[in-house]
């Protein structure tokens, strides 16, 4: 008999977040449902102004991590946040947020943990300096909890399988690290 998901009156749930259906999967062993949050629809209110009575302004600051034309288009990008249901225990856990946009939940999740990058630190920097760096994290999937695996890394990360190695190039100290998750 099919159950009722109630993900959308969670009281963990931002109110004015909903489901993105586009992104529903299970994980290869049926353990987790992997989906994305995104903002619900808002109603568009009628423009009622001709062309010649609209204007645009943009303001930027120095304080602002990125320059206008970059801050344009990201305004234009789809706000979406990664997300998992764990229907043993019926609870659902956001992973991503505004910071944290790149959330990886693996096929087999006997180890229940995931992991997640971001690049948001080095933002600022982006206008001078690139590639710029990048903030590894492991995502514990039972809480949500992130925990800083590497800091301001240039180069890519390659996880084992079970999640319990990984192992990193940092092309900024041509130096390749190998990591135990288990410990």
């Amino acid at each position: 008999m099919a159950e009722k998901l109630e993900l959308n009156s969670s009281a963990t749930m931002p109110e004015d977040y909903c489901v993105e259906e586009a992104t529903l999967a299970f994980t290869t062993d049926g353990k987790i449902l992997k989906f994305n949050i995104t903002p619900k629809p808002k109603e568009e209110v009628k423009d009622t102004l001709l062309d010649e009575e609209k204007f645009s302004l943009d303001l930027w600051s120095y304080t602002d991590t990125l320059i206008m034309s970059k801050q344009l288009v990201r305004k234009q990008e789809k706000e979406s946040y990664a997300a998992i249901w764990i229907p043993k225990t019926k609870q659902w856990i956001q992973l991503g947020n505004k910071y944290i946009k790149d959330v990886k939940v693996p096929e087999n999740t006997s180890a229940m943990v995931g992991y997640c990058t971001t690049s948001n630190p080095y933002t600022i920097n982006s206008d001078w300096d690139y590639p710029v760096g990048t903030d590894h994290y492991l995502v514990d999937l039972k809480t949500g909890k992130r925990t800083l695996l590497l800091k301001d890394i240039i180069g890519w990360v390659n996880y084992s399988p079970d999640m319990s190695y990984a192992v990193a190039w940092n092309a900024r100290e041509s130096q390749l690290y190998s990591v135990n998750l288990k410990t």
